[in-house]
């Protein structure tokens, strides 16, 4: 277990842990609590002795564990229909402080009806323990879905108190609550919650939501795209490793998504996933699981970035970090055929994103990239070498960017709100994608920048659905770049 375990949260360096019993939504009565992961490395996840060991510790009242919302005995901050009726009974205890060690780690358990204390009582009864890691329950699904991404300052989490195999509903709002001085992520709401379900969008769940933006960052779009868009999670992707980076769609197959992969230090991977679509062509998921189709090495030692884009005679190409090289796979082939070192050409390192400019705009057929590290956007040409890959030129011109730009996309001008042609640019460092004009060499004009979606922790790779110009964005999430973000991809879907 580590801090990039979801369900897994570490104590703030002032040692005080706060919860806030937001809402009740369920119909069991059962009991919360927290407790310290420090000692039980070598007990099996979910097994009776991990169990025990968990409520022990939440009974304890100490520095290893708490119990902190008891439904039996307490209500909830705010009252009302959840989609389901009123559901909140007994007085608000308010907001309760625990005192935990500063940096270690620990995690929830939710005994759904009844008291934890059964747990030790009586082991093999019927009562199942819940907890905050999916790999501890007994379905290895996930029960605590984060509304938001989640700040240094606190998230707010939603809980499904019904296993899979006893017909959950998968609505996440049996108990909400708010955690305070403690950092550590889940799922998204937005990829796990049942559609059927929703329950954001009733009176008691919009003021839900307005109490959790205090302390959670949530993924919104700017005026006027707000009014034809909306956007949502769809999640992790099946098999695919951690940390994502850039995306791209297979130009003869709009079915298929391509995305990059950095898992270990020594890896750097290229892997394809089915998509699934609805009755009007929007993807709301994956199908299957990931596979691995390309292996995407740098020249010196890099990983592969946010850029991957199809060239000219649908070479895929790829940028790696922090080696500042540009790498030409193509079709057929599992392996990179060409490797391109940027910084003997004159492109500052690191590179992040690259995209030819489509047809129908300005500089059709130019190649882009931009340097990370320095927030250059960078205007280029390729030529044939005679072996099926590309020569790439120095760079022609460079406009200085903001945000730490990574990923790109060329949009048309028919797309809703957007009245000209225009890019959109993932932002790592402001956690934005920002949308610029562009001019006759197909170049963002950088006083035209604007906010497009604000709150996406993360935001890296960038592609758009060639079948209903939806627009796609991968997030990353690795060690102390991200630590509380999630590896996700996010649609904005033309409504």
């Amino acid at each position: 277990m580590s801090l990039l375990d979801p369900g897994v949260f570490n104590v703030g360096l002032d040692g005080q842990v706060s919860i806030e019993f937001l809402a009740d939504g369920g119909s069991y009565l059962g009991e919360l609590g927290l407790f310290s992961l420090k000692g039980m490395e070598n007990l099996q996840l979910g097994s009776v002795e991990f169990v025990q060991e968990s409520a022990r510790r939440i009974l304890s009242n100490s520095q290893a564990g708490y119990l902190a919302i008891s439904d039996i005995q307490e209500g909830a901050k705010f009252s009302g229909n959840l989609g389901e009726g009123e559901k909140n009974h007994g007085g608000f205890l308010g907001e309760k402080s625990y005192t935990m060690i500063a940096g270690e780690q620990f995690a929830f358990l939710l005994l759904p009806n009844g008291k934890i204390q059964e747990l030790l009582d009586a082991p093999k009864q019927d009562k199942t323990a819940i907890f905050s890691i999916a790999n501890a329950n007994t379905d290895k699904s996930v029960h605590f879905a984060q509304l938001g991404q989640g700040t240094d300052k606190g998230a707010t989490f939603g809980v499904e108190d019904v296993l899979a195999h006893q017909n959950s509903d998968w609505d996440y709002n049996d108990i909400i609550f708010q955690i305070k001085g403690a950092t550590g992520k889940t799922s998204p709401l937005d990829a796990l919650i049942n559609s059927k379900k929703e329950w954001r969008n009733t009176e008691l769940g919009k003021q839900l939501i307005n109490y959790a933006q205090q302390v959670s960052q949530f993924m919104t779009l700017a005026a006027p795209f707000d009014s034809a868009y909306a956007v949502t999670s769809l999640g992790e992707v099946p098999g695919l490793p951690i940390p994502y980076v850039g995306l791209a769609f297979k130009p003869d197959d709009p079915n298929t998504l391509l995305i990059g992969s950095t898992p270990q230090t020594e890896d750097s991977q290229i892997f394809a996933i089915a998509l699934k679509r609805d009755a009007n062509n929007h993807i709301i998921g994956f199908t299957g699981t990931a596979t691995l189709v390309a292996a995407a090495p740098g020249l010196n030692g890099g990983l592969i970035d946010a850029g991957l884009g199809f060239g000219p005679e649908n070479v895929l190409f790829y940028t790696t970090w922090n080696d500042n090289t540009v790498g030409q796979i193509k079709p057929g082939s599992s392996s990179p055929d060409k490797q391109i070192d940027l910084n003997e050409l004159g492109f500052e390192a690191s590179a992040g994103g690259l995209t030819f400019v489509p047809q129908g705009f300005p500089g059709a057929g130019r190649l882009k990239i931009t340097s990370y590290d320095t927030g250059n956007f960078y205007d280029t040409t390729v030529s044939a070498d005679g072996m099926g890959t590309w020569n790439i030129a120095p760079p022609n011109k460079s406009v200085n960017l903001s945000g730490g730009p990574d990923a790109f996309v060329y949009v048309s001008a028919s797309m809703p709100e957007f009245k000209s042609q225009r890019i959109l640019m993932t932002e790592q460092d402001a956690d934005k994608v920002a949308v610029y004009n562009i001019d006759e060499n197909g170049d963002p004009i950088s006083s035209s920048r604007q906010d497009f979606l604000t709150g996406i922790d993360g935001p890296i790779g960038a592609a758009i659905d060639p079948l209903t110009g939806d627009f796609f964005f991968s997030t990353y999430s690795f060690g102390d770049f991200n630590p509380h973000g999630f590896n996700q991809v996010v649609v904005v879907k033309n409504i």
